[in-house]
């Protein structure tokens, strides 16, 4: 649907689907993670902002760089990879962050 109301040539329905199914949790986790960190805060919108955008630019960028080769017939692996990578590594990182991250774990675990 969002393909024929943005006039997206049929070849790239199915990138644009897939380059939001890949980039929907990236998004999803980067607004999580600043609405973590400014929750208790009385002016947290405007910090939010200047945490969370500089991180989803380069998810949309890629995003659209995905819709739009697919739309003109294009090689579109190479920005497909490029947001499964900053979607997959974000994720990762939000996770370690989560965990404590290496060093508190091998701390926990008795090393040194």
């Amino acid at each position: 649907m969002l393909g024929v109301l943005l006039n997206l040539p049929a070849a790239g329905f199915g990138w644009l689907v897939a380059s939001l199914a890949v980039g929907t949790p990236a998004l999803s986790v980067i607004g999580a993670f600043g609405a973590a960190l400014t929750v208790g805060l009385k002016r947290g919108g405007l910090l939010m902002s200047l945490l969370v955008l500089p991180l989803y630019v380069p998810t949309l960028v890629f995003g659209a760089e995905v819709a739009r080769r697919g739309a003109t017939g294009m090689e579109t692996m190479t920005a497909f990879l490029m947001l499964a990578g900053v979607t997959l590594g974000r994720d990762r990182a939000f996770a370690a962050g989560r965990r404590g991250g290496p060093a508190r774990q091998s701390a926990l675990a008795g090393g040194d």
